[in-house]
């Protein structure tokens, strides 16, 4: 698969077994096609944002996650890549229970609050108060590509950088 993440083991057997039902009835989908289709996901259909490796050195990803189960997965990936400090970039919409998201981002970590440009997202502001209740601490940025680049000054090398939390976050990236 050309899509990163230990989470996608889980949608790889979704696909799996939705083309083994549709073959089961009656649909032609040839193997070589599914293959094809699982190594050029992104570009087919230009599909990005999951564990997208942008930079390295500092390792620097984007990834949409948004909601709780996200989190949680985006988490453990990051549990298992080897780094030295963590930075996260963070930016969420109002329409999501930030106090449940907001409780699965470790404290260890350097935050860089921020905000998507739509009438729909949490304020960096508000963003950074809420999370100082779970002791997540960190400075607010009114663009994401502002924050990341606070976060390339401020990292080395071995660091990784994450940005989450909003696709929309994840749509204004151009650094």
């Amino acid at each position: 698969m050309d899509l990163p993440g230990i989470y996608q083991a889980k949608n790889l057997i979704t696909v799996l077994e939705v083309c083994s039902q549709l073959q089961q009835n009656g649909w032609s989908i040839e193997e070589e096609h599914i293959k094809i289709g699982l190594q050029q996901t992104k570009k087919i259909t230009g599909l990005h944002g999951r564990w997208e490796i942008i930079h390295s050195q500092p390792l620097v990803v984007l990834d949409v996650a948004h909601n709780e189960d996200g989190i949680k997965m985006l988490m453990e990936q990051v549990e298992i890549t080897e780094h030295e400090d963590l930075h996260i970039v963070l930016g969420m919409v109002k329409d999501k229970e930030l106090e449940k998201i907001l409780s699965l981002f470790p404290g260890l970590a350097n935050y860089y609050f921020t905000q998507a440009n739509i009438p729909r997202a949490v304020s960096a502001e508000t963003l950074k108060e809420k999370a100082a209740n779970f002791n997540l601490n960190g400075g607010a940025y009114p663009d994401v590509n502002n924050a990341i680049r606070s976060a390339l000054a401020k990292a080395s090398k071995k660091d990784l950088i994450l940005v989450c939390g909003s696709v929309f976050l994840i749509g204004e990236v151009n650094v």
